[in-house]
């Protein structure tokens, strides 16, 4: 089922996707839904994620020559992403170097600070491998552009029309 979904041309010109914790098996390796997002221009993350999910997505996302071919999210140039940890620092300064060495940049990247540490002295690599790099701190919104809410039509968020399910 999951092949069908990943595959199913309903994905084929999306181009924002924010992404919560609780639907990685979405993006679970081989059938992940990144691989049937070609025109996604922005990834947002918006919930911290289980190692295990993370490490799963940001695979997709390192281009290198053993990709076997597949061109993850091609058209991806913002990038928004909790940032947990040291590893996962290592993993986002992969995936920018590798996207900007193959002509697929990450212009835009975002990171929410979820734990303090050592490791932030660090942080500041990767603004040498994006055009645009924004730190919002651990209690901070996403800039508005990228919250999901604004995307949705203002009747849908109109207080007098609001439905309890929605």
């Amino acid at each position: 089922i999951w092949n069908t979904v990943a595959t199913a041309p309903l994905f084929a010109n999306v181009r924002a996707l924010w992404i919560a914790d609780w639907l990685g098996a979405l993006f679970a390796q081989p059938c992940s839904l990144l691989t049937a997002l070609p025109q996604l221009t922005t990834l947002v993350i918006d919930l911290p994620l289980r190692r295990a999910l993370w490490r799963v997505i940001a695979r997709q996302l390192v281009c290198s020559d053993e990709a076997a071919g597949v061109d993850v999210c091609s058209a991806l140039r913002t990038l928004a992403v909790p940032l947990m940890d040291e590893d996962m620092l290592g993993d986002l300064i992969a995936i920018c170097v590798s996207r900007a060495d193959r002509g697929r940049p990450i212009c835009r990247l975002v990171v929410r600070l979820v734990r303090d540490g050592a490791w932030l002295e660090d942080i500041g690599v990767l603004a040498g491998v994006v055009d645009e790099f924004t730190v919002v701190q651990r209690s901070g919104e996403w800039p508005d552009d990228l919250e999901w809410y604004w995307k949705v039509p203002q009747m849908c968020r109109d207080e007098e029309r609001f439905h309890p399910l929605w």
